[in-house]
Formats: structure tokens, sequence, C-alpha cells
């Protein structure tokens, strides 16, 4: 036995239990990531009402406001919807 064969096994422990911690986050997020989307769909409907009812007003930029957080929802639609455990 050489000095290079318990650093092998050390090694492949170590790389099992990234692949353990990184399918554990996935699981975790996906679980948070499901109810956050319905969240920032109802907080982008306000915020598009919010824009119609300020449109005409020069000093509340509820427009960019809007925009920022339907890019939010388009994200977390997009990371649910695209990313796939099997990947990970």
């Amino acid at each position: 036995m050489t000095y290079i064969e318990p650093l092998l096994v050390i090694g492949k422990i170590k790389a099992l239990s990234i692949v353990a911690l990184v399918k554990c986050f996935w699981w975790i997020a996906r679980l948070v990531l499901l109810p956050l989307q319905w969240i920032v769909s109802i907080d982008c409907f306000l915020q598009l009402i919010r824009m119609i009812h300020y449109w005409s007003t020069p000093s509340i930029y509820a427009g960019w406001t809007f925009l920022f957080h339907f890019a939010l929802l388009v994200a977390v639609t997009q990371i649910i919807s695209f990313c796939n455990l099997k990947k990970v």
C-alpha cells in the first residue's frame, strides 16, 4: 500500500459528498422556487396595476419597477422549466 491510495479514497469520498450536496441544494431550491413563482406572479400583477395607475407621473418610475419584477418572474420561470436534476 502506497501513500497515494488513501488520498484517492478520500478524493472519491469528497467527490461523492459534493454530488450529494448539489442534489440536496437542487431539491431545496426546487421546493422554494415553486411557491416563489406564485408570489412573484402576484407581485408582478400588482406592479402592472401600479404602472398603469402612475403612467403619466414623471417622478415615479413604476414602469422600470414593473420591468424589473417581470424580468425576475421570467428568470424564475426559466429556472423551473429548463433546469433538470438529471443534468446536475
